[in-house]
């Protein structure tokens, strides 16, 4: 609280290092499960910053598994759209990911599907290896919910799994060898990569406006 005043006191024309205390804070408080302060924060980060992609993207999150909330994420997700293309390889793939979950969580899986499929075809081309590595399980874990929940399309939702799976190996065998470079244990516990879809890297700091267009376009 009182890092969190001093920052609040601080010289405005330092608005931009302001909104990074305030998002470093926000990030503190979401690892400690003080949901409702992070959402304060990134919405307040959000609105001063709104190139700030890691917070739309945070605030996107909460709202589908804390709030329960699919809606709101949507509408969050819309205003990342008049520059989407602009955005970085990962911002994309982020953004296509989390619209096919939000989806997902609104009974829409057509539609749910399509944007996952977008998600997962950012990822695919010369130099984008380590970033599919890296973040690429979450889509097909959600494309293969997307998938089970339609009819006679067991043989592809068992596809997109069996994709996850060897994505998250791959991502745990790099992180298990980073890790003995660097000679430190690395964690146990991989259920941030599948399990957590939507978190994206704390430093993708960009976003956009206006309505999304369709994958299918």
């Amino acid at each position: 609280i009182d890092e969190y005043r001093r920052i609040s006191e601080m010289d405005p024309t330092q608005a931009r290092s302001v909104n990074n205390h305030y998002f470093d804070i926000g990030i503190t408080l979401d690892k400690s499960q003080e949901y409702e302060k992070a959402m304060t924060l990134y919405k307040r980060v959000m609105e001063t910053d709104p190139d700030q992609f890691a917070s739309v993207n945070n605030q996107v999150r909460l709202f589908i598994i804390h709030r329960k909330d699919p809606r709101s994420a949507l509408l969050l997700l819309n205003k990342l759209n008049e520059r989407v293309y602009e955005l970085s390889d990962e911002e994309r793939y982020h953004t296509f990911k989390n619209l096919g979950w939000a989806l997902i969580e609104m009974d829409s899986t057509s539609d749910a599907e399509a944007w996952l499929r977008a998600a997962v075809k950012s990822l695919e081309g010369p130099g984008k290896e380590e970033l599919r590595q890296r973040c690429g399980a979450g889509a097909h874990f959600l494309l293969g919910k997307a998938l089970e929940a339609q009819q006679g399309r067991l043989d592809e939702t068992l596809r997109e799994w069996d994709a996850f799976a060897r994505l998250l190996q791959q991502h745990d065998e790099q992180r298990v060898v980073r890790s003995a470079l660097l000679g430190v244990r690395a964690p146990q516990d991989p259920a941030h990569v599948g399990g957590d879809p939507a978190r994206a890297d704390d430093g993708a700091r960009r976003g956009g406006h206006g309505a999304l267009p369709s994958p299918r376009s």
